[in-house]
């Protein structure tokens, strides 16, 4: 009887050790086995640039340039002695420098420039900035350096003029304003005489060029209705100059005193009479002389009474 309630215990205590065993163990191990889900990493936002920002000489903006959104540094330096220069020549440098002060770019200004300022803007909004440094130097020459921000570097943009037949790095002219994806230039240009005109410049790829039916427009810096412009841009017909007027062709009699309203640099020059008739002027690039412009074969000078006002 003895023996027999000593078995009933053993089993008794064997059984209880294995009823518990295998509730807790699996479970345990199963914990232990899941990893604890890392978090993934948020991508820096692209910062963009909502409107162009203006750097007068002697300035200094900030601006995130290349959507990592730390902010660059933008400045356009004033040296009055820098090593090198001229007596009395001041020199501008545009300078780029992340945020660590580090110098990214640094593009000196050209010899005897008088007036000097920059734009930071994102025209496509893609988190890339494009960058303008224009400048007016020597005898009232124009020019603007160009870049897009690509990382850490900078991209030179180009301008096709329109007679280059190849991209060239810069803009004769200055940054007057912006359009979409694109800039407004002011430049002299030398079209029956010489005048600043306005034409607007679209961006595609890394190249600027003059927006689809575009042309020079010379009636906001010479407006009709100002006596000033009359006198001292009036052009006069020397005898009858071949026109087209209402999309016909046409003639303006000798003695004609008239205005040069726009042209795109080619073929065409837009033109308004002192009384108010409009209409255009074919041109040609004057083959024969190497230099200006023909009408109708003729030299361009022919066709007016006094010297066509170009300038230089």
């Amino acid at each position: 009887m003895k023996k027999l309630l000593i078995i009933i215990l053993a089993l008794g205590l064997l059984c209880a050790g294995c009823a518990g065993a295998p509730t807790a163990a699996p479970e345990a191990t199963e914990a232990a086995a899941t990893p604890t889900p890392v978090p993934k990493e948020t991508p820096a936002p692209v910062v963009t640039i909502t409107a162009p920002v203006r750097i007068e000489a002697g300035e200094r903006k900030t601006a995130d340039l290349n959507g990592d959104g730390r902010e660059e540094t933008v400045s356009i330096l004033v040296v009055e002695d820098d090593p090198g220069a001229e007596e009395d020549e001041t020199i501008f440098y545009f300078v780029v420098a992340d945020d660590t002060g580090k110098e990214t770019l640094r593009q000196c200004s050209e010899p005897y420039t008088y007036a000097a300022y920059g734009y930071v803007a994102d025209m496509d909004a893609d988190g890339r900035a494009e960058l303008f440094f224009s400048q007016t130097f020597a005898s009232d020459d124009l020019i603007t350096k160009c870049w897009r921000s690509e990382g850490e570097a900078f991209r030179g943009l180009c301008f096709l003029e329109s007679d280059c037949v190849t991209c060239v790095s810069d803009c004769y002219g200055l940054i007057d304003g912006f359009v979409e994806n694109g800039v407004r230039v002011s430049a002299y240009v030398n079209v029956l005489g010489t005048r600043v005109g306005l034409r607007d410049y679209t961006l595609s790829g890394d190249v600027f060029t003059p927006a689809p039916q575009s042309a020079w427009d010379f009636t906001a810096t010479l407006p009709a209705d100002d006596p000033d412009t009359w006198e001292f841009y009036t052009l006069k017909t020397a005898k009858p100059l071949p026109v087209t007027m209402d999309g016909k062709p046409d003639e303006l009699p000798a003695g004609t005193e008239l205005l040069i309203t726009g042209t795109d640099a080619q073929s065409s020059a837009a033109f308004v009479t002192k009384d108010g008739v409009t209409g255009s002027i074919a041109i040609a690039e004057d083959v024969a002389t190497g230099w200006g412009w023909a009408i109708a074969d003729v030299p361009e000078q022919d066709y007016f009474e006094e010297y066509l006002p170009y300038a230089g």
